[in-house]
């Protein structure tokens, strides 16, 4: 990040009004947040996500706890089984540039080898590509509201299939192309993934168990 010896003219840092809310740090307009400098920010601040709106800004993303984690971790498991051969899975480490020219880095995501083989690859940085499949694991430290924007964003940059899986609101909301509004389900204990891979289910009965049941 190239940064001139001028007092910078504005750097207003918003924060949520909620505990432990994700942080937005709006840059000044002579700095440029280039994707390489989100990745070097990244691995100067591990375990803390990084990630640049539409708009240019940058969101701090506090890690998630032990149990969003290991949620997350599950669906990833399942997903990476079932969909191996007809595309790949990645967990939250791994960043995508979607057309908005946002980067983002959802919990859970799967792409199919369709996609994959129209981009080029890069070794380091984000992939070019918006994943066919992307669930988001809400947090404390995530409001719903915010969540729900997002989803909204990953299925206008080209989604297939979302899924927010709200544990505090036992309910997952369900995400599908050329579909207005999304699918609120209760509590299910296992999900399709309809078109986009089909033939699999996820498992989603550990996501409403409290911690060591």
């Amino acid at each position: 990040m190239v940064q001139t010896q001028e007092k910078p003219r504005e750097a207003a840092i918003a924060v949520e009004s909620e505990p432990y809310a994700p942080i937005v740090l709006r840059l000044p307009t002579h700095w440029e947040l280039t994707e390489q400098c989100l990745m070097e920010l990244s691995s100067l601040n591990d375990p803390w996500r990084f990630e640049r709106s539409s708009e240019g800004a940058l969101e701090i993303v506090p890690p998630p706890g032990p149990l969003s984690s290991d949620r997350g971790g599950r669906v990833y498991a399942q997903v990476l089984l079932g969909g191996d051969d007809r595309g790949s899975a990645f967990e939250s480490s791994a960043g995508f540039r979607l057309a908005d020219t946002s980067i983002r880095a959802p919990d859970v995501s799967w792409v199919s080898n369709e996609r994959l083989s129209g981009i080029e690859v890069d070794h380091e940085g984000a992939w070019p590509v918006c994943p066919d499949f992307v669930v988001e694991v809400r947090s404390p430290s995530d409001r719903l509201s915010q969540q729900q924007t997002k989803m909204r964003q990953w299925m206008a940059n080209g989604a297939r299939l979302g899924w927010l899986i709200d544990p505090f609101g036992d309910s997952v909301w369900v995400y599908r192309e050329q579909q207005g509004e999304p699918e609120q389900i209760t509590r299910p204990n296992q999900l399709d993934c309809g078109d986009v891979l089909p033939g699999l289910t996820i498992d989603l009965a550990h996501v409403w168990r409290q911690p060591g049941g």
